[in-house]
């Protein structure tokens, strides 16, 4: 059963938004944040399937809008939920029909299971999956190259799927990105990495069912 969207607070804002100057180094982010600022009592009824409704702090889909650490600056599925709330208004659609649209075409809310793997350096990573159907974007000419690897082991067979970057003529791709501490992301280019289980499986100390799940990684600094 899906969680159920929120209900949207009373007088709620988007004063918590990032602002045009707040985002002045990704200017092509700049009209996903204005359109959640301008429909904050929408935004906040749509509990967004990025999953991360299941964080501390986080009530609605305007929560991944909020803050420096806005999950919406970096995770692709925040953004396109964005997108897609902010346009349907328009067209007069009620808040009813958007969650309806929005549950269509990205799967509804997934619950999260966050399993802590082993630190190293000064840094501790999270392996977050999500369990939702996973398939690549329909067959065209693609930006990035989708890869799968599988092994069997005793019967139990893990596969894994993820998109790999191509460099297309670019030559400062590597180390331009910066992960923030506590940011959630997906280690791939863009799709969400894929792992499928034909057995249920301990990962990290946690039982994880048999089926298919995205997987993301929340990046926390090694305190102990």
């Amino acid at each position: 059963m899906r969680p159920e969207h929120p209900t949207p607070r009373k007088g709620i804002t988007a004063e918590k938004g990032l602002t045009a100057s707040q985002l002045a180094h990704a200017p092509n982010q700049v009209p996903i944040f204005e359109g959640v600022r301008a429909i904050p009592h929408i935004i906040d009824g749509i509990r967004c399937p990025c999953g991360g409704a299941d964080l501390n702090g986080h009530y609605s889909l305007l929560s991944c809008s909020e803050n420096d650490d806005a999950m919406a600056k970096s995770y692709p599925t925040c953004q396109g939920v964005d997108r897609v709330a902010a346009r349907l208004p328009k067209a007069g659609q009620s808040l009813h029909e958007i969650r309806a649209a929005i549950d269509a075409q990205f799967g509804g809310p997934a619950s999260l299971a966050t399993v802590t793997m082993p630190r190293f350096a000064a840094a501790a990573r999270a392996l977050t999956f999500l369990r939702i159907p996973l398939a690549p974007a329909a067959a065209q000419i693609r930006a990035r190259e989708w890869q799968t690897i599988s092994h069997t082991v005793d019967g139990t067979t893990i596969t894994l799927s993820h998109s790999r970057p191509r460099l297309r003529g670019r030559t400062n791709v590597w180390g331009t990105r910066i992960v923030n501490w506590g940011e959630l992301w997906t280690p791939g280019a863009s799709d969400a990495t894929g792992l499928e289980s034909n057995e249920a499986v301990t990962i990290g100390g946690v039982a994880v069912p048999k089926g298919k799940y995205s997987v993301w990684m929340i990046v926390s600094q090694d305190t102990t």
